[in-house]
Order: C-alpha cells, then sequence, then structure tokens
C-alpha cells in the first residue's frame, strides 16, 4: 500500500473516530471559524483599531461644549414661534425664546477650534480629535430622536451602528460579541431597540 493511500485512510479513520469524541468539538471549532462574523476586509485601509462611542443622553448640550453660535448672543430672549404642522409634536410648538450659552469659549490647537473654557485639560489634545458638525436632527422627542441616531429611522426597528459594523466588517473575538453596550444607571429612552440587530439576522 502506498504511502499516499495509507494517509488517506488515516485520515478518514480520524474522522470517523472523532464523531463522538473531543475531535468532533474541535473539527467543529476549526470548521466554524469561517463563520458570519469572521472579519472582513473593508473598503479602504481602517486606521482606527476599536471604537467607543459614548451616547451621553442629558448630557451637555453641543452649543455649551464645542459647537458655539455667536448669533444666539444677538438673539437671546427674543420670542419666537414654532409653525405647527400636522406632524408636530405639542412640545415642539408654540412659542419659545432663543437662549444664549451661559460659557464663554476659546479658540485652541492649531486649527483654531472653539471649546469651553471649562475644558482646560481637553484644550491640549484637541488637535487629535475630528469634531463632526454636520449632524441634524427632525425630533425633539428623546425616543424617537435617540432611535435617529442610533439606526437612522426615527421609528425603531432598523439595525443599529454596531450591527451594521458588525455585518459589514466582521469581529475578531471568538468569544464575545462583535459589540457591546455598557448602560449606566437606566437604559436610554427607548431601550434596546436603540442597539438591536433590526431585520439583520440574530448573529448581529
Amino acid at each position: 500500500m502506498s504511502t499516499e493511500s495509507t494517509l488517506h485512510r488515516t485520515r478518514r479513520e480520524v474522522l470517523y473516530r472523532s464523531g463522538l469524541g473531543l475531535g468532533s468539538i474541535a473539527l467543529s471549532a476549526l470548521l466554524g471559524k469561517a463563520g458570519p462574523l469572521s472579519p472582513r476586509k473593508p473598503h479602504h485601509r481602517a486606521k482606527a483599531k476599536s471604537c467607543i462611542f459614548l451616547l451621553m443622553e442629558g448630557g451637555p448640550s453641543h452649543i455649551d461644549t464645542f459647537d458655539p453660535k455667536p448669533k444666539l448672543n444677538e438673539l437671546h430672549m427674543t420670542e419666537f414661534a414654532k409653525e405647527r404642522t400636522k406632524f408636530a409634536a405639542a412640545m415642539n410648538t408654540g412659542k419659545r425664546h432663543y437662549v444664549k450659552s451661559p460659557f464663554e469659549f476659546q479658540r485652541v490647537g492649531e486649527l483654531g477650534i472653539d471649546i469651553n473654557t471649562r475644558f482646560p485639560h481637553f484644550a491640549n489634545v484637541v488637535d487629535d480629535i475630528c469634531f463632526y458638525r454636520g449632524l441634524q436632527a427632525e425630533s425633539v422627542n428623546h425616543p424617537t430622536a435617540l432611535y435617529h441616531l442610533n439606526t437612522g429611522n426615527r421609528f425603531g426597528g432598523d439595525p443599529a451602528v454596531g450591527s451594521w459594523v458588525s455585518y459589514g466588517l466582521g469581529t475578531e473575538n471568538e468569544n464575545l460579541p462583535a459589540f457591546v453596550v455598557l448602560p449606566d444607571v437606566a437604559y436610554p429612552q427607548g431601550g434596546a431597540a436603540n442597539w438591536s440587530n433590526g431585520f439583520l439576522p440574530a448573529h448581529y
């Protein structure tokens, strides 16, 4: 019998005998490495190794932190009325007042980023941070606004950003979820729909 045929017979015997033993567990683990959560190559080479997204519901306003609105200084306490439409919530209508930020700002870093003067240590690392000021909201109600932020849909039910990332890129974790959510004190308004897999398979 040739060496090659002996090798094939040995492999068959190993596979046959592993059916009810620890070998079957090891084999299934090896075969399962190419699952739906296996790492995938991105369209462009990634610079970031990981991402921590802090959803600070009820946190400080962007107007009071990194995005000052000088026009509010001119309009401070000027009354205006929001237009009523058939889709507008009650809290989004009626008379309102413009209110300026009670804080002072300073320009820091090489690019002269405006930040609140109450963040003195933050000013030292401002050049290492990306500020995105193009976000717009379409809802003043907290649950729908949070759904919009986390899933892109104000009515909930769509996959959250963590699900989309794991769907598109997979994960290098073998024994942990592709992404985790750590609520602090309480869940955000709207609950688990803020990090749901939506219509994506349960893997995500």
